[in-house]
């Protein structure tokens, strides 16, 4: 997964984006911008098998066998890893090449870590995830974080209960 003979290595890159949210909710043409940045910890760009391959370092205090299966989903890293593939996608523009992601798992109660590789259809769960994520941002950038974005496509304005 991570020969270092291998293609042109990046580390800890800074890597930045940005995303338009389009909504012409009552008339509203305005397109608001949304500027992103990410913190890459590693990726390979192999130029003769054309892959771009994302290597992200995780920690965990339980089982690397219990990963995947817990924390991966808890912490709905296929949405990090959508992100992450998505800004070197469009950074590098080497549309000719393939995606990869491994996840390096490291566990802090023995020591021992494993790579895991990111299958295709986690990724793509990731990218619906991104998406959606990029929708509330972009409305509530739009309309106020105070607005409820359900109470607008009802045409109703309702603000947010205070806790």
């Amino acid at each position: 997964y991570l020969n270092s003979q291998v293609g042109e290595h990046h580390y800890e890159e800074a890597v930045f984006g940005s995303f338009t949210y389009k909504n012409d909710y009552r008339g509203n043409t305005t397109p608001t911008i949304l500027n992103v940045k990410a913190k890459i910890d590693n990726f390979i760009i192999d130029h003769e098998s054309k892959i771009i391959t994302l290597n992200d370092l995780k920690t965990t205090a339980s089982s690397i066998n219990d990963f995947m299966e817990s924390s991966f989903n808890k912490f709905h890293y296929s949405r990090q890893f959508a992100f992450y593939l998505y800004l070197l996608n469009n950074l590098l523009q080497l549309d000719d090449y393939r995606l990869k992601a491994n996840v390096i798992v490291l566990s802090k109660l023995d020591g021992k870590f494993e790579i895991f590789p990111i299958k295709q259809n986690i990724i793509e769960n990731g990218y619906r995830e991104f998406e959606d994520c990029l929708k509330r941002i972009g409305f509530h950038e739009t309309y106020g974080y105070n607005v409820l974005r359900e109470s607008i496509w009802q045409g109703k304005k309702k603000k947010k209960k205070s806790l």
